[in-house]
């Protein structure tokens, strides 16, 4: 009869969407960048409206809202230079300030955490870091890398990613001199550090602890600048192998250019992600705020020279994009994307994505792995 055949085809239809459900593996997916700046020309030309604060992004955005969550490396100071500029740190070289605007294209481009545990942090002290906290708590995207206290800090407090079950734990630590151990213990606000191996582990089995994650990911500010070897230095194998078997992913940055990425004891080690959106260093933008308006426009135009021209290593970036599942990490899901930062006609820099999209991390022929869970760098290329 008719109603006998309607109830067969529900019947099949509800079989249907049980077997597309037991297929279906709840995860949560992550993007990593690394260092972002709007300081000197970048912030110039924004201010000036020759670009929005969106334009930046304009590119990597649709990449960013595929995934649940991004987190990126802000290496900036937030707030107004007439307002902290008498709190500025001289004894440093370089010292990073943005526009609190710049968190709006953040945001609007579902960046939606950043880890301040970075050497720019304290560039004007204890009230540039607190003005850059609050300017991003206003815009809602959440803070890695804090801790509060001068001799004695406490722990800090994980930023927790969590969707269907699925709960990723991140804590973000400075391993590097000038900028977070000589000026941490000046500020009862500042970024958490990694001096202590002993001190970390105890902070990360008391996350484990306190909030159960299925995993931990550990963002680390550590190398040495424009070095593009990074696990193949003696200092990080020590580091690295300390660091393996307790988390499951520990994600670099600092040295303004990228290096390979490697398996060690079941830990991802994602290497350096290298300059997101950064001024290309040259010396024309290190003390690009402190100029008259005539000069900058001098310094900007010979900058732009440089930026259309320059091809070293420093313009090029690494995304990582990671899944979890209640398991903790899937690494045949593991994927990384090149990209690059670029100038426009209107000198507006952008993020450009690798036209070759993204890759399995240590898939077979990946140029960039330099090792994995079978054979690692520790144990292959030593």
């Amino acid at each position: 009869t008719m109603l006998e055949s309607n109830e067969k085809s529900l019947n099949l239809i509800w079989i249907f969407i049980m077997l597309v459900q037991s297929c279906h593996v709840l995860s949560l997916e992550i993007i990593f960048g690394g260092d972002i700046s709007f300081h000197g020309p970048i912030e110039y030309h924004l201010l000036k409206e020759d670009c929005s604060f969106n334009r930046p992004f304009v590119e990597v955005k649709k990449l960013f809202r595929r995934v649940d969550n991004t987190v990126i490396n802000l290496e900036t100071t937030l707030g107004e230079l007439k307002r902290l500029d008498k709190f500025r740190n001289d004894d440093k070289l370089i010292t990073f300030l943005s526009d609190p605007k710049s968190v709006k294209g953040l945001r609007n481009s579902h960046i939606t955490a950043v880890t301040v545990a970075n050497n720019h942090f304290l560039d004007y002290g204890e009230i540039g870091a607190n003005s850059t906290i609050r300017f991003i708590r206003q815009e809602g995207l959440k803070i890695s890398g804090l801790s509060y206290g001068k001799e004695h800090p406490k722990p800090q407090e994980p930023v927790v990613f969590e969707k269907d079950g699925v709960r990723v734990c991140l804590l973000s630590y400075c391993f590097n001199k000038d900028g977070c151990t000589e000026l941490r213990n000046m500020s009862h606000t500042g970024q958490a550090l990694f001096i202590n191996f002993q001190k970390v582990l105890e902070e990360i089995d008391g996350t484990r602890k306190k909030y159960s994650p299925t995993s931990i990911i550990v963002y680390l500010h550590q190398g040495m600048e424009y070095r593009i070897l990074s696990g193949m230095q003696k200092q990080q194998k020590e580091l690295f192998d300390k660091l393996a078997g307790h988390v499951d992913v520990v994600v670099e940055s600092h040295t303004h250019v990228t290096s390979g990425h490697f398996y060690h004891n079941k830990t991802l080690f994602t290497g350096q992600l290298g300059n997101l959106l950064f001024p290309l260093h040259s010396p024309v933008v290190l003390d690009f705020d402190d100029q008259s308006e005539k000069k900058k426009k001098e310094m900007d135009d010979k900058w732009f020279k440089i930026s259309r021209r320059w091809s070293n290593p420093s313009v090029k970036s690494k995304l990582v994009k990671l899944s979890f599942d209640r398991n903790g990490l899937i690494p045949i899901k593991s994927r990384y994307m090149y990209a690059f930062n670029k100038v426009d006609k209107h000198r507006c820099m952008y993020i450009k994505p690798s036209k070759k999209g993204w890759r399995k991390i240590c898939a077979k022929g990946d140029q960039s792995c330099e090792g994995t869970s079978d054979c690692s760098m520790l144990q292959c290329k030593t």
